[in-house]
């Protein structure tokens, strides 16, 4: 950031594709846990997803 490489208020999509809701999801919200991605590392979100469905995120 203090290079001016990255940007509290980028949109993730600047940054890498394929993130859901990307462009509408910051930098900023991904630091504060506020962007509504789901927890990867919750066992209850593990059990209740597919391997084929985790694959495609």
């Amino acid at each position: 950031m203090q290079e001016g490489k990255l940007k509290l208020d980028d949109p993730v999509s600047k940054y890498h594709s394929g993130v859901p809701n990307g462009e509408t999801i910051t930098i900023a919200q991904l630091l504060e846990m506020r962007s509504g991605l789901p927890n990867y590392t919750d066992p209850a979100w593990v059990r209740a997803t597919s391997r084929s469905q985790v694959s495609q995120t």
